[in-house]
């Protein structure tokens, strides 16, 4: 079943194509919280990419030592954050 769900939201977020639109639906279909964990979890993606150690990720983020790790791994085995920084040139801002 989650699987589904992941299609499902997949392509409703795809059908989004201009940022306004996808800023009204993100805070429309979730809390606060659950933007800052998202976005929190590509900062982590970003700056490991960028050659940070889990501890300046740690000390600048606030994030766990178990989410860097668990981030670390989908960047190592995983596709989705990979395809997001090189096959479309996302970019976070870690300052």
């Amino acid at each position: 079943m989650a699987k589904k769900h992941v299609h499902e939201l997949a392509r409703i977020f795809s059908a989004v194509n201009d940022v306004l639109d996808m800023v009204e639906l993100l805070e429309d279909a979730c809390t606060q919280k659950e933007i800052e964990a998202i976005h929190q979890r590509f900062l982590v993606a970003q700056m490991l990419k960028d050659g940070y150690t889990f501890v300046e990720i740690e000390n600048k983020t606030g994030m766990s030592s178990t989410t860097i790790a668990r981030v670390n791994k989908c960047l190592k085995n995983g596709t989705g954050y990979n395809k997001l920084f090189d096959k479309y040139q996302v970019k976070i801002d870690v300052s």
